[in-house]
């Protein structure tokens, strides 16, 4: 979630402070116990979400790490170990305790890294099999009752490459912790490899204490004043985003997807970052405006309703604590075509400064409060998702090991759309992902070049009403204005139009020429009441060109 506007943050965190020091308790050990222990609000609707559709992978969490140089594989392993261990929310498991979710702590779990050697493979075949075997790893389902709900395999590709693949349940993990898992696997595995170092300090809380004081908090009414702004944001019907799809919707909500990346080139982020200081806003309050706006253009609907997600680590206690700490934000903004850019961009802005600073609420515990009607059939609240990724993952912490990301997909979608965006050097890479039982990729595709001319449109004229700014790609403009336009026929020798029917009355007289709703006529009919009308208009003195 990117929030670069220093003044914005500044009036976020004014407003926090004002809320009352007991907000801001700290979070403390609850309880040694190890079983029967609660779930956060978020883990809670993971569980029921399982529940409902078991053996599903749309909360399963990845990424792959490719290594290159001497790795030693005892010390990656006992890296492992030690994380494991420091974190306790990745040894719990799941069951259910008197009709209520509680999380068990399993002390003798243990993440055994599966090696698997593809060295015997021809060489031009490896890195497309270790990629196959990652998207299989990805798309295979836990079970929440057996823990550790987290599964690491290292690839073997050569003796100086690897490819280490992590995949982790959501209900134990977020995305922010892939960044504190990596920076302690690289420290850990420089320890044990070089025989230096020393362990990190103890983490003075877990997971669970996070449960317990957020439980807490609502308990004693202290997140009120915040469940209050999001009542009165989210009155009224909440309207249903009519995306135009490809597809009938299904009864039941499938999870099936795909991604579509597109890129957004360097020099147009420079424009749009540009747009945004001048406006005292954030590239992502521009990004989200301009995704709302091209939103509008597909849908018509003035009431457009996106959600975020957002880190949720507001505070230092848990800022170095693996968990599953993501909110998701509802973003409801009310425009017509009328409304300029820049007018809807001060909306988004306004909006996204509130939300932030009413975070504390738990998506599901608003969803409960709302009174949310369930429909099976789609997410409640939002069916479509925005994103800007703007969190740096170091992979700077190994001394022999050159390491990258790489990119994976384990076909599924968590809602009919989400577009994530990241950061790629300079520029930006738009990660469309799409419900393939609703969606086809050259819907989306389309979408992509449309986001993309309506961020160049923007640049360039953002005091235009939304109705005004151009989506259409110079390919489709061309299409339009060219090869639609292109109606010629070549008919070889005949000099017009009449000769041509002529021809057709004596090829095929009695084939029908009109249709009416009353009657139709054949092409001899047709060419007899033609040529009783010209003789008439001779009659009367009619000349040619008259």
């Amino acid at each position: 979630m990117e929030n670069s506007d220093i003044a914005g943050l500044a009036e976020v965190i004014e407003k926090h402070k004002n809320k009352g020091s007991k907000e801001h308790d700290a979070i403390v050990r609850a309880s040694e116990n190890t079983d029967n222990l609660p779930l956060s609000f978020s883990q809670k609707r993971l569980w029921f979400l399982d529940r409902l559709s078991e053996k599903s992978t749309q909360y399963n969490l990845y990424t792959a790490l490719k290594l290159r140089g001497n790795l030693d594989r005892k010390s990656l392993q006992k890296s492992l170990d030690e994380i494991m261990d420091r974190h306790r929310i990745l040894k719990m498991a799941f069951r259910e305790e008197n009709g209520q979710p509680v999380q068990v702590y399993n002390p003798e779990a243990k993440l055994d890294m599966v090696f698997v050697d593809l060295r015997q493979v021809p060489e031009e075949e490896r890195e497309r099999q270790a990629l196959e075997i990652a998207r299989k790893e990805a798309a295979k389902p836990f079970e929440l009752g057996k823990a550790p709900l987290l599964r690491a395999s290292l690839l073997c590709l050569d003796n100086d490459e690897h490819i280490l693949v992590m995949v982790v349940h959501h209900i134990v993990f977020d995305g922010w912790s892939f960044g504190i898992f990596l920076k302690e696997m690289t420290h850990y595995y420089e320890m044990f490899r070089s025989g230096k170092g020393q362990k990190l300090e103890e983490l003075s809380i877990q997971y669970t204490d996070y449960a317990y004081w957020q439980a807490k908090r609502f308990d004693e009414g202290l997140v009120n004043n915040q469940l209050e702004y999001w009542k009165n944001k989210l009155s009224g019907d909440i309207p249903v985003l009519d995306l135009p799809l490809d597809k009938q919707r299904p009864a039941i909500q499938t999870y099936n997807g795909a991604k579509f990346t597109a890129s957004i080139p360097s020099d147009l982020v420079k424009k749009l970052k540009k747009l945004a200081g001048k406006e005292k806003s954030t590239l992502f309050m521009v990004l989200l405006a301009a995704f709302k706006a091209l939103l509008y253009r597909y849908t018509g609907q003035e009431d457009i309703v996106v959600g975020t997600p957002i880190a949720n680590r507001n505070r230092k206690d848990i800022e170095n604590l693996i968990g599953f700490f993501t909110n998701n934000l509802v973003m409801r903004t009310r425009f017509s075509g009328k409304t300029s850019f820049l007018e809807l961009l001060r909306q988004v802005r306004r909006t996204t400064l509130d939300a932030y600073s009413n975070q504390d609420v738990p998506f599901e515990k608003l969803v409960e409060e709302l009174h949310v009607e369930r429909d099976m059939s789609r997410n409640p609240l939002f069916q479509v998702l925005f994103s800007l990724q703007n969190t740096h993952i170091s992979l700077e912490g190994f001394s022999e090991i050159n390491a990258s990301i790489i990119g994976i997909d384990n076909g599924s979608a968590r809602f009919d759309l989400a577009l994530d965006i990241r950061e790629a050097g300079d520029g930006l890479k738009a990660d469309f992902e799409y419900n393939t039982d609703l969606l086809n990729q050259d819907t989306i595709k389309r979408m992509a070049g449309h986001y993309r001319q309506l961020l160049d449109s923007i640049v360039q004229s953002p005091e235009k009403e939304v109705d005004m700014l151009s989506i259409l790609t110079r390919e489709e403009k061309t299409t339009m204005l060219n090869t639609w336009n292109s109606t010629e026929v070549d008919y070889g020798d005949i000099p017009c139009w009449t000769k041509l029917f002529e021809e057709q009355v004596k090829k095929k007289p009695h084939r029908v020429a009109v249709r009416d709703k009353e009657r139709c006529l054949t092409y001899a009919e047709l060419n007899s009441s033609a040529n009783r009308l010209a003789n008439y208009l001779i009659s009367k003195g009619v000349v040619l060109k008259q």
